[in-house]
This record gives C-alpha cells, sequence and structure tokens, in this order.
C-alpha cells in the first residue's frame, strides 16, 4: 500500500494599513490551491482557498522569534496531536517543514518550497533611520554639511524622525560656531 499527498498553492497579498511611526501593518492575503491524494489505488483531487489577515504590530512592540511553529490539534481527520514547523526565507526562496502526527498512519512531514515574485518595497522607517545613521557618522568626523544632508533625507522620508531633527539642530549651531561672521 503507497501513499501520495501533493499541492500546489498560488497566494497573493498586500497591506491594507500602515502606521509609519509605529511600524505596524495590517495586511491581507489569499491563495488558491489544488490538492491531490492518493491511498493505494484511490486517487482525490480538490480545489481549496484560504483568505487571512495579518497584523504585524511593529517596533514600539518588541521583537519576536520569526521561523519557528507550533500548535494543537484537538479534532483534526487525521488525529489529534501536537503540530511543530520551521521556516528559512531567504531573497526569494522559502522553505518551509512541519511535521504532525497522522493518527493511525503514523507521522507525517511535510516540507513546502515558495517562491516570491516582485520587489518588496524598503521599509520608510528602515530608509529614514539609515539615513540617521549616516548624518552620526559624518557629525562624529565634524563633517557637518554632510551630516545636515543625511539628516534632512531622513527627515524627508519620515519627517516625524524625532532624533534627526534634534541632531540637525545641534549640527547648524556647530557650523555657526565654525563659520567666520
Amino acid at each position: 500500500m503507497s501513499a501520495h499527498d501533493a499541492a500546489l498553492a498560488l497566494s497573493y497579498a498586500r497591506p491594507l494599513l500602515k502606521n509609519r511611526r509605529m511600524g505596524s501593518q495590517l495586511s491581507m492575503g489569499a491563495t488558491g490551491k489544488w490538492i491531490q491524494e492518493r491511498l493505494d489505488t484511490v486517487t482525490a483531487h480538490a480545489y481549496a482557498m484560504d483568505t487571512g489577515l495579518l497584523y504585524a504590530p511593529g517596533k514600539e512592540f518588541g521583537e519576536a522569534l520569526e521561523g519557528l511553529r507550533a500548535g494543537y490539534t484537538s479534532q483534526g481527520d487525521l488525529g489529534s496531536g501536537l503540530r511543530l514547523g520551521a521556516g528559512l526565507r531567504f531573497k526569494t526562496i522559502q522553505v518551509d517543514y512541519a511535521f504532525s502526527s497522522a493518527g493511525e498512519l503514523g507521522q507525517a512531514h511535510r516540507i513546502g518550497l515558495t517562491f516570491r515574485f516582485g520587489t518588496t518595497p524598503p521599509d520608510p522607517l528602515v530608509l529614514a533611520q539609515d539615513w540617521y545613521q549616516q548624518g552620526l557618522k559624518e557629525f562624529r568626523r565634524a563633517h557637518y554639511s554632510e551630516a545636515l544632508v543625511d539628516f534632512n533625507k531622513a527627515l524627508e522620508v519620515d519627517p516625524s524622525h524625532p532624533e534627526a531633527l534634534k541632531k540637525m539642530k545641534e549640527t547648524y549651531e556647530k557650523l555657526k560656531a565654525i563659520t567666520p561672521q
């Protein structure tokens, strides 16, 4: 007796709401699936659709460990039990592994491979922070004109960046002190 499962899925997701100041985001997505199962000589095909919402609370709420998953099901069609999984995400490829009990059939190991198409736009908060950090380097080297440019770019991306505005004022004061009147 042999058993075989296969699934092909195509997903699409997009952000619905973003809070740039807090770094939080609400996104929605949908996945269409084609599923095939075979047990000995019997084969079945199905189509399925999943939809969902994802809320990412942002930087103000701490860090989370990404990639590890665990769950418990009490009423699965293959029995109840613990489910474990892990994933690695690279630029365009994601590899997922999951382990679960399959009731009387034993244990199930699932491997998923995800390809991501298109480019992800850079996070504005990260860009603003990068410009701010570059400005700090220039400020420490006493390259005040260059620091002003970098702090200004940080504020163009994130006008509410409080450190960039504060450091820009401090840089103006340094320039005024060294500029002959």
